[in-house]
């Protein structure tokens, strides 16, 4: 058992740092605040699926890479202090206050995924990071509320994106393996779709971002909580890259925290939109089938018995 858990807390602070180093080459004016830290998600997840005893990995994995950023040992335990405050804070919220299930197949879920963990759990490393760097000397006072907004917006982004991501893709359902090529189908239309709207000419000088909304319905549709991760987790990316490149809608946008603001209402919207519809669909499933199995249960419980007049 000993051994397992040593695996398992390596093993995520493994993921996390690589995850990091991920998220640290989209920083913007701060070299460690980032347009999307995907290890929020990461981070969330794990401790959803393994407990929190799983927190250690969390922490080394954040104080790695922190510490390979070149900052000072204190910023950089500081800094790994409020990455593993927020998940475990986001973990407590949701399964104390919201009786959360990783499944995602209750609206109750997916609202407060995004409310307790993505916006209130993110509050905690924003604050505690963004003093830490300050208190290191790296962060003017005059630039904390700014840092502040952007580092919130980031950890948000993260969970949004990845955890949902995480959590569904590590329950697989049948009907993607039953359906794989329309499954292999709807990921590269959507990446060429999101492509020429986030990086060619054209998505700069046309409002197309929506025109992506198809893509996450047919995910909905077809594939559930496990097409839609999947679609609006491409549709997302390809939407920060190309922004952060000077591309896109979003690009023409004067300053770099509201360009954030516009990608980060855009990825929420896509990605809540799109959950929510899986709700419906898989609800709708799950009903018909055990319709189906009280029908059966009834025929065979009438159906022909032998027996002597």
């Amino acid at each position: 058992m000993k051994a397992k858990y040593a695996v398992q807390v390596l093993g995520l602070a493994v993921v996390y740092l690589a995850a990091a180093k991920l998220g640290l080459s989209l920083a913007f004016s701060v070299k460690q605040i980032t347009s999307v830290w995907p290890p929020t998600g990461l981070a969330l997840a794990a401790l959803l699926l393994l407990g929190y005893r799983a927190w250690p990995g969390v922490f080394i994995g954040a104080l790695v890479a922190n510490w390979l950023t070149h900052e000072p040992a204190g910023v950089a335990a500081g800094i790994a202090v409020g990455n593993t405050l927020e998940a475990v804070t986001g973990v407590w919220l949701l399964r104390r206050v919201a009786g959360f299930q990783p499944g995602l197949e209750r609206i109750r879920d997916v609202v407060a995924l995004i409310g307790l963990a993505a916006v209130a759990s993110t509050l905690v490393a924003a604050s505690i990071g963004t003093l830490s760097l300050m208190a290191g000397g790296l962060l003017a006072g005059g630039n904390l509320g700014g840092a502040w907004l952007l580092w919130w917006f980031g950890d948000l982004a993260g969970d949004v994106l990845f955890a949902p991501f995480l959590l569904v893709w590590l329950r697989p359902e049948r009907r993607l393996r039953e359906h794989s090529w329309e499954a292999l189908a709807l990921l590269i239309s959507t990446v060429a779709v999101a492509g020429v709207v986030f990086f060619w000419p054209l998505g700069s000088i046309y409002p197309l971002e929506y025109i992506t909304f198809p893509f996450i319905i047919w995910g909905a549709l077809r594939f559930t909580q496990l097409g839609v991760t999947t679609v609006s987790l491409a549709i997302s990316v390809i939407a920060v890259l190309g922004t952060a490149g000077g591309r896109g809608p979003f690009a023409g946008v004067a300053s770099i925290e509201e360009r954030l603001v516009f990608i980060l209402l855009y990825v929420i919207l896509i990605t809540v939109s799109g959950l929510l519809t899986a709700v419906t669909v898989s609800g709708r499933e799950a009903a018909r089938r055990r319709r189906h199995a009280t029908r059966s249960g009834a025929n065979s419980m009438t159906g022909p018995r032998s027996g002597s007049n």
